[in-house]
């Protein structure tokens, strides 16, 4: 899959043959050009600590989804190709997606 070098790479974090921090790991071994989704159900913490060991390695992060991934949060990760980095704004008191913050060019 990484010969083919895709332009967005969705990563969950808990997978069952190898963890997401290996392939976030094989992504920069590769050189991956793509950008990548970094998506988990653990914490926030867990979350900004993958984004960045993926940024440190010279991955493109587009940004991080906590599951469940509401749909329209993650077209709006895709739809901003100039995105350098982003993460979602979460309403607490129910869990709603309500912004993005982003770093543009």
């Amino acid at each position: 899959m990484l010969a083919a070098q895709p332009a967005v790479l969705v990563l969950d974090l808990a997978m069952a043959h190898m963890d997401g921090i290996e392939v976030i790991r094989q992504l920069a071994a590769a050189r991956f050009t793509g950008r990548l989704v970094i998506v988990s159900g653990h914490s926030a913490a867990m979350l900004q600590s993958a984004k960045l060991l993926a940024e440190l390695q010279d991955v493109r992060v587009a940004g991080v989804l906590t599951k469940p991934i509401r749909a329209e949060s993650l077209l709006a990760l895709l739809r901003a190709p100039e995105l350098r980095a982003a993460t979602p704004q979460v309403r607490l008191s129910d869990g709603a997606w309500v912004g993005l913050e982003a770093l543009m060019r």
